[in-house]
């Protein structure tokens, strides 16, 4: 899974990780954890600057990627795995 803003790129992986990599310098800032196994989905929200991830453990993540801090987390979000994430914009 991969999700992209203007400076960051962020990837989730079948090790439950997910990396936050700037653009500007192509080094990895952050590596967060806390999904139970693989992480299937990302999406980034533009304001505030959130990264939403989903996850083969049913569970939903909120990641500030400003802060690199875990914000919020859903558990057992589902009775599947996150395979699709889409964050519906006001208006």
């Amino acid at each position: 899974a991969a999700a992209l803003s203007r400076k960051t790129l962020c990837s989730g992986s079948q090790d439950r990780t997910i990396k936050v990599w700037s653009l500007e310098s192509f080094s990895c800032t952050k590596t967060f954890l806390g999904h139970r196994s693989e992480v299937n989905v990302l999406t980034i929200l533009d304001s505030p600057e959130v990264l939403l991830s989903g996850s083969e453990d049913r569970s939903i993540r909120v990641w500030d990627i400003v802060s690199l801090t875990l914000l919020a987390s859903l558990e057992q979000a589902h009775y599947s795995s996150i395979v699709a994430i889409e964050a519906l914009r006001p208006g």
